[in-house]
């Protein structure tokens, strides 16, 4: 009778060691699965039995199967849709061009945040594939709740010629980058705005509130860094053009980080200041950067990238509620947490930006997952 009871119990506990433990790395691989476990993990039914079987879907971002009426046409930007002259929002996906795009959960969250909280604006995502796969119509519904959103097909040829840095990119050194997709971004986001102008963002946010009224700005990170994943500039404006003047004087092909060094460099040397002083530049007055400002950490990166894994800690959603009333964006750090899974009802502060600031996709997933 004991034995049988802790032999159970003992199974209960490695099913869900496993279950979620499958949560976290198979997220990463592109499927989605449907894994039938006892009630007992997920509720008692008063006496502990495990009598039945509950299916609880793990989603992750699959290839999805060719079913044509599942997919969105995407015309090509720059080609065949244009910008306005104004008020644009940028997001980029640069991974390895393919026929088609599936959007992570994440994504769709940061895209619907930055449309609601932008209605004036124009809000683009540009991929680098021809269709987006919407067969749970998230993206359908996001175009019904957000007639400011803009989806476009990415060619960086067309967004990089006529800038400084289409020769690094044609070149066989650019060809031998060990972070292709990283690197492509860093020249997309800095020729993009030089050429266009308005505001870029990574995906890896949630806009809480309207950022109208930000012009030529960038945004202090953790430790005295400034940080390029979010920032705004009028088309040709010089300190884009001296930042891509920087780039391509320090681009390695085995180096991770490129941009940043590249804006970094530009503030310091713009501003007249040394690094240890970058956190005076929000409050110094008159604004010492001529044509542009910093905007203190709060603005932009409210969670700092030393305290990224806060963002999915269980139960560190009320220290934080704070940054949702006075920061502008909520930045999660994608590139060292994109396999942290957030499992809904323990209280993190990504699920709390999700439920405020993304409700659809929020709704949508959590009705067909536990993890997000």
């Amino acid at each position: 009778m004991l034995f049988n009871r802790v032999r159970r119990w003992f199974m209960l506990g490695m099913t869900a060691m496993f279950l979620f433990g499958l949560a976290s790395v198979l997220d990463n691989h592109g499927t989605q699965y449907i894994v039938r476990v006892p009630d007992s993990l997920v509720a008692s039914n008063g006496n502990g039995s495990a009598s039945t079987l509950s299916s609880v879907i793990i989603n992750t971002d699959a290839s999805p199967k060719n079913h044509s009426q599942d997919y969105i046409q995407l015309p090509t930007f720059y080609r065949d849709i244009m910008p306005s002259e104004k008020d644009n929002i940028f997001l980029l996906e640069t991974g390895n061009a393919s026929e088609s795009t599936y959007l992570k959960y994440r994504v769709l969250c940061s895209l619907e945040s930055w449309c609601s909280a932008n209605p004036s604006h124009e809000v683009w995502l540009l991929v680098r594939s021809n269709q987006i796969w919407d067969a749970d119509r998230v993206v359908h519904r996001l175009f019904q709740l957000c007639p400011n959103l803009r989806l476009a097909s990415l060619d960086p040829d067309l967004i990089l010629i006529q800038t400084p840095l289409y020769g690094l990119y044609i070149s066989n050194l650019f060809s031998e980058s060990l972070w292709p997709a990283s690197h492509l971004s860093d020249l997309l986001r800095l020729g993009l705005l030089w050429k266009v102008g308005g505001m870029y963002t990574d995906t890896d946010t949630v806009c809480l509130r309207s950022v109208a009224g930000l012009t030529n700005v960038v945004g202090l990170g953790a430790s005295n860094h400034v940080a390029p994943a979010i920032m705004h500039f009028d088309p040709y404006h010089p300190f884009l053009k001296r930042c891509m003047e920087i780039l391509l004087n320090i681009y390695h092909p085995k180096y991770y980080i490129t941009a940043v060094k590249a804006v970094e460099q530009e503030t310091w040397h713009s501003c007249n200041v040394t690094v240890n002083k970058l956190d005076t530049l929000p409050f110094a007055q008159p604004n010492p950067c001529p044509g542009f400002k910093v905007l203190p950490p709060k603005a932009f990166y409210p969670i700092n990238w030393v305290l990224r894994f806060e963002t999915f800690r269980p139960g560190a959603r009320k220290r934080y509620l704070k940054i949702f009333n006075d920061s502008y964006v909520f930045h999660i750090a994608n590139g060292d947490t994109f396999n942290r899974s957030v499992i809904l009802g323990t209280e993190t502060v990504y699920e709390e930006a999700a439920q405020r600031f993304c409700p659809l996709t929020f709704k949508t997933l959590s009705t067909r997952s536990m993890f997000f």
